[in-house]
Parts: structure tokens; sequence; C-alpha cells
């Protein structure tokens, strides 16, 4: 199977009620909540690819790289999906852990129509797919939001 490699990131900021999560709701091929992730395109590898994406659909330029989680998820696209003109059997994104202290967010409306800041309970419940809100769990027990 062919998998687009692609970059996913857990944006996070402290508040003086805990820490907020970036979500994201997508209205580009599907409709619901998520967090930043991308495409790793030709001549990228994984840290160009997440600070374009950050660039490109929050306009966030303050920002510090954590970590790169160690995780990793798959999922399948419908047969016969093209992206980048190239057939994919789905996508496999790299998770990556982001602090900032920016609450003002651009989105590219050509994916996204909203943004918001959430709890991890919120985001817990907001999220579409389980791959991401596994990530977030993880992330959180290994204490890293601390």
């Amino acid at each position: 199977m062919k998998y687009r490699k692609g970059i996913a990131a857990i944006i996070f900021r402290k508040t003086p009620n805990g820490s907020k999560f970036l979500i994201f709701h997508r209205t580009k091929n599907w409709e619901g909540w998520e967090f930043l992730k991308g495409g790793v395109q030709d001549g990228e590898d994984s840290l160009k690819s997440l600070k374009r994406e950050i660039k490109e659909e929050t306009g966030i330029k303050t920002y510090k790289i954590i970590e790169n989680t160690g995780k990793v998820t798959k999922f399948k696209w419908p047969k016969h999906f093209v992206k980048d003109h190239r057939v994919y059997d789905g996508a496999e994104l790299e998770f990556f852990l982001v602090k900032t202290n920016i609450a003002k967010v651009k989105i590219d409306k050509r994916e996204h129509d909203d943004y918001k800041w959430v709890t991890v309970e919120e985001a817990l419940k907001l999220l579409t797919y389980n791959n991401h809100k596994e990530v977030l769990k993880t992330v959180l027990k290994k204490g890293e939001l601390k």
C-alpha cells in the first residue's frame, strides 16, 4: 500500500485556565474537527513541512517545536483518491507537539472555515477522528504539557 507522508501538530498555548489546544474545522474533502495536518512535499523533510504548514494554516510566526511525539497514524482514503496528481491508498501522519503564545490565528479558507482554542476535554469531544484523540491522550500521559 502506498501512503502519502504527512505531518500533524498538536499546537497548544498556556493560559491562566490551563493549556488550550488549537483545532480546525475542516471543509475540504470532508467536514469535521482536526489538528493541523498536511502533506510532506517533494524536497521537504518532516520539520520543513511542519514549519510550512504552520505558516500556511495558522499564520503563527512565533512558536517552539517541543518534540516529535514519536506517534505516527495511518488512515485510508477512498479508492482512486488523487492527491498531488498521484493515487494513494491513504496518508501516514507524523505528530509533533508545538507551543505558542499567540492566540490569533489566520486560517486557510480553502481547507477550514473555523478554528478554536479548546481545553483537553473539549478537544477529546470535538475531534472527529479517534487517532487524533489517541495521540493527544498519549502526549498528556507523557507529561509534556506540564
